[in-house]
């Protein structure tokens, strides 16, 4: 069998199998997941009216790296936010950018 053809039995295959998503299904959130927005805290929600910071507070740890506010926002830094302080100490990056 060529690679195209095995790929697609493969991926049919996979989509008859018992458990597989249902694309014409809109997707359920995990019971208990529903974090309420006023949950947040002040910081963060003034810093979501301020700039239109799309993402939730209660996604925000499942957020990569690069979509979370950090310090901006009230929560812990992220890693380019150490990164820039640790060249900021080194003299790497010039002060008045500090």
């Amino acid at each position: 069998m060529s690679r195209p053809i095995a790929t697609t039995v493969l991926a049919l295959a996979l989509l008859a199998c018992e458990g597989a998503p249902n694309e014409s299904a809109p997707p359920t959130a995990p019971a208990g997941s529903v974090v309420d927005r006023d949950s947040a805290p002040e910081e963060f929600r003034q810093f979501q009216r301020e700039t239109g910071y799309p993402h939730s507070y209660a996604e925000y740890d499942e957020l990569p790296g690069f979509q979370q506010c950090g310090s901006a926002c009230g929560q812990k830094r992220t890693s380019g936010e150490r990164q820039r302080a640790h060249l900021c100490e080194q003299g790497v990056i010039d002060p008045a950018e500090c």
